[in-house]
């Protein structure tokens, strides 16, 4: 046993250090408007839909429509769009945003358009929302076209 010593304190040690190092940071600047997830860790331009798998403060440097998938969104999250000309849109085929129980998602300065669902054609929210100088216009659902909650 005392052979494997150096090894097992070394593994220990590692381990500890992966512990303390800081987590990614979530959120971050959508600096590619131009898709929703572009996937492309090589070109340094981060889409929305990378940004949103942690959650956090998401901001826009670009302004755009993005054409987006259902967003369905399990982490606090803030998307703010403050200077800039943001629309999200399902493009007349799905829901815009869905919000999972227990998540809280501020939505500022942002159109969400295009939405089209049987339930919150635009936004469909079981967590809670707050909404903040945006338009949620021209989406259509069976119940709740804009946003249902």
């Amino acid at each position: 046993m005392p052979k494997f010593r150096p090894v097992i304190m070394t593994i220990i040690g590692l381990v500890s250090l992966i512990w303390l190092l800081p987590a990614r940071a979530a959120g971050g600047l959508v600096t590619d408007c131009a898709t929703f997830n572009d996937n492309n860790v090589v070109d340094g331009a981060d889409s929305l839909g990378e940004l949103l798998v942690s959650g956090g403060l998401i901001t826009f440097g670009c302004s755009n429509t993005i054409i987006v998938p259902v967003i369905v969104i399990t982490a606090n999250t803030t998307l703010d769009g403050a200077n800039q000309n943001i629309i999200l849109s399902g493009n007349g085929v799905n829901q815009v945003i869905n919000i999972t129980p227990g998540t809280t998602v501020s939505l500022n300065h942002l159109t969400i358009t295009g939405g089209q669902d049987i339930s919150g054609g635009g936004i469909y929210n079981a967590g809670t929302a707050s909404i903040i100088a945006s338009a949620i216009t021209g989406n259509n659902a069976v119940d709740g076209g804009g946003l249902l909650t």
